[in-house]
């Protein structure tokens, strides 16, 4: 599969979608993307970063691998207290806490203009690390950095869910920079999250079979600036059945209620991929994007249908 293709058709489709015209830069090639996941029988967040901050023992759970199964399985080298030992059963657990960065059920980056990924020992939700997705100034109003891990799932993802706690930096929104922390992939659909200056909102594209834009829907989010602080994020879409819908929420508010995905294919896709990290463009043409910074940590994602 293509990678970062909405990146690459960014011109077109910001042209089409907020009539902005060809000044809009050039996004990267689209993302691939993940489906996420749904608290299941495990604690909540909020319980599970209370037991952790109390110091209770436990033994890391097992995010899943799903290219190699669809079954959940350790993510990396154990370590008791951390998060994701705390969560029960999903298909993807990444807590970014132990094991080799950045584990296997992450394990594909996708870099580009210097874009860079780590571990960060000093700005996270559960310790010791969150996830550091780092693009630089681009070059010349021709570099669109990327910054990603990826992951493609083969099993059925017409009902994705993903849970994360999200930190934008300011600089990644100033003027008219923009950034992509997200995005769900599929051979001839795409779902990509994106904040400015002005918010956030939520892209749909249609893709050909050449690997092109065919058609492009904004879903602008009901929310304030995102950028400098740290959320929690909950993206919930169901592809499948005669109305796909899409929920979102943002530190428990709702920000897309039912909303309604116009550019689902029929039948509906499967095995998608996930991108968490960043891709940084600037809207204005010939003006490279700032550097950025974004923040990761405590994610959970489920697929399939429940």
């Amino acid at each position: 599969m293509t990678t970062l293709r909405w990146h690459r058709h960014a011109v077109a489709v910001f042209s089409a979608v907020s009539g902005v015209g060809a000044g809009l830069g050039c996004w990267g090639d689209a993302f691939t993307s993940a489906p996420a996941a749904e608290p299941g029988d495990g604690a909540s967040r909020e319980d599970a970063n209370r037991r952790l901050d109390s110091g209770q023992p436990s033994e890391e759970a097992a995010p899943a691998d799903a290219v190699a199964s669809d079954t959940q399985r350790q993510d990396a080298p154990g370590g008791s207290g951390t998060w994701c030992s705390t969560q029960g059963t999903h298909t993807l657990c990444q807590d970014f806490d132990s094991g080799p960065f950045p584990g296997l059920s992450l394990s594909r980056e996708i870099l580009a203009g210097g874009g860079s990924v780590s571990q960060d020992g000093v700005d996270f939700i559960s310790g010791p690390y969150s996830f550091l997705a780092a693009t630089p100034a681009g070059g010349g109003g021709t570099s669109s950095p990327v910054a990603f891990l990826s992951h493609t799932f083969v099993k059925d993802g017409q009902h994705l869910r993903l849970d994360e706690q999200l930190k934008t930096g300011s600089e990644c929104v100033n003027g008219a920079d923009r950034v992509a922390p997200f995005s769900f992939s599929f051979p001839n659909y795409e779902l990509v999250f994106y904040a400015d200056a002005y918010g956030a909102n939520l892209l749909e594209l249609g893709i050909g079979p050449d690997g092109g834009t065919t058609a492009t829907k904004l879903h602008p989010l009901k929310v304030a600036v995102l950028a400098g602080r740290w959320v929690s994020l909950t993206f919930d879409a169901r592809l499948s059945g005669i109305s796909p819908v899409v929920n979102m929420t943002i530190d428990s508010v709702s920000v897309l209620s039912n909303e309604a995905l116009m550019l689902v294919p029929s039948p509906p896709p499967i095995h998608p991929t996930m991108n968490i990290g960043a891709a940084t463009t600037n809207a204005t043409l010939g003006v490279a994007p700032r550097a950025c910074a974004v923040h990761v940590d405590n994610v959970l994602f489920d697929l399939g249908a429940f």
